[in-house]
C-alpha cells in the first residue's frame, strides 16, 4: 500500500508545476504592480529546456534519475516484496534490495536542480533615478520564484521512497539473520572487532590516506563554484544596461543560504522545509558518511554495531 501510494505521489508531483516565476514592480513606496506568473517550470519542461540549451548530459541524467528511475525502483520493490524465495533466492533478493536502496539516492538530483533554479532565476533590479528633484524613491523590479506543489511533493516523495527501501532492507536482514543471531548472539555479544587490524599492509597504508583525502575533496567541492547561470538575449541585454550582473556562479553551500532569500516568503513552511532537506542531504549526510566510514574502520566495535 505504501509503495503504491509513493508511486501516486510521484505521478502527482511530475504532473504539476515545480515552481512559478513572478515579476513584481515597486514604484517608490506608493505603488506596486504584481504580474501573474509568466513562466512555470516542471520536471518535463526542465528536461526539454536543458536539451534545447544543449546541456545533453544533464538533461539525460535528470530524465533518467528523476523521471524514469523513481518509478522503476518502486515497481521493482513491489516485485521483490511479492515474489517467493523459490523464484528469487534470499541472497539475490538481499543484493537487489541493497542495490535499489543505494541507487535511490540519485533521485535527489532533481530536487537539487530545482533549488538551483529558484536561486538562479531570482534577481532584483534597481532602476536609476533620472530626476532627483521630482523622484526621491527609486523603482525596483523583483523577480521571484515560488516553490510550488510539484517541488514539495517531489522532495517528499523521494524521502518517502528512500525510507521505504531502508525499511525493506531492514526487514530482509532481520528475516535472513534471525536464526544466525539467535545462535551466536550470546557467544559474540561483547567481542569487539577492529576492521583496520584485519586488513593487509597495502590497505592499511591506502585507507588512512584516502579517507581524509575524500573528506578534503568533498569540502573543496561544496565550496567551489559548481553551477553557472547566464541570462542572454533581451533579458541579458537589459540586465547589462542596468548594471545588474547577468551571469552568476554558485557553490553548493551558497545555494543552501541563498534559497530562502530567493523566495518572496522566506520563512514559510515550504521554503524552510526544502532548505533543511537540502542542507541535510547535500552537505551534512555526505560528511557524516565519511566520518562513519572512518569510525567503522579504526574504532573497535561489536558485530552488531558494525552491521
Amino acid at each position: 500500500f505504501l509503495i503504491i501510494a509513493n508511486i501516486g505521489l510521484f505521478i502527482s508531483s511530475n504532473g504539476s508545476f515545480g515552481g512559478s516565476v513572478f515579476l513584481k514592480l515597486h514604484f517608490g513606496d506608493t505603488r506596486r504592480l504584481e504580474m501573474p506568473s509568466f513562466f512555470d517550470f516542471s520536471l518535463i519542461n526542465s528536461i526539454r529546456d536543458m536539451w534545447k540549451a544543449k546541456t545533453y548530459a544533464l538533461s539525460i541524467l535528470v530524465a533518467m534519475m528523476s523521471c524514469i528511475w523513481p518509478y522503476t525502483k518502486l515497481i521493482m520493490m513491489l516485485v521483490v516484496w511479492f515474489v517467493p524465495a523459490t523464484i528469487l533466492s534470499k541472497e539475490r533478493r538481499q543484493t537487489l534490495l541493497k542495490l535499489l536502496d543505494e541507487l535511490g539516492k540519485w533521485s535527489l538530483l532533481d530536487s537539487f536542480f530545482m533549488v538551483l533554479m529558484v536561486v538562479g532565476f531570482h534577481f532584483i533590479i534597481h532602476f536609476p533615478i533620472v530626476d532627483p528633484n521630482f523622484i526621491d524613491k527609486e523603482n525596483v523590479a523583483y523577480l521571484w520564484v515560488y516553490p510550488a506543489y510539484g517541488f514539495l511533493t517531489l522532495i517528499g516523495g523521494t524521502l518517502f521512497s528512500l525510507a521505504l527501501s531502508h525499511i525493506m532492507c531492514a526487514i530482509d536482514r532481520y528475516i535472513k539473520n534471525r536464526e544466525k543471531f539467535s545462535i551466536t548472539r550470546n557467544d559474540s555479544k561483547d567481542k569487539k572487532i577492529c576492521v583496520f587490524k584485519e586488513q593487509n599492509l597495502a590497505t592499511k597504508i591506502i585507507l588512512p590516506i584516502f579517507i581524509p583525502f575524500q573528506l578534503a575533496l568533498f569540502i573543496v567541492g561544496i565550496t567551489c563554484h559548481s553551477f553557472s547561470f547566464k541570462f542572454v538575449g533581451l533579458t541579458g541585454w537589459a540586465l547589462d544596461l542596468l548594471s545588474t550582473p547577468y551571469e552568476a556562479n554558485y557553490t553548493v553551500v551558497e545555494l543552501a543560504y541563498k534559497f530562502p532569500i530567493s523566495c518572496e516568503y522566506s520563512n514559510s513552511f515550504n521554503v524552510r522545509f526544502i532548505q533543511i532537506v537540502y542542507i541535510i542531504t547535500a552537505i551534512i549526510t555526505p560528511m557524516l558518511h565519511i566520518v562513519a566510514i572512518a569510525i567503522s574502520l579504526f574504532v573497535p566495535l561489536t558485530k552488531k554495531w558494525l552491521n
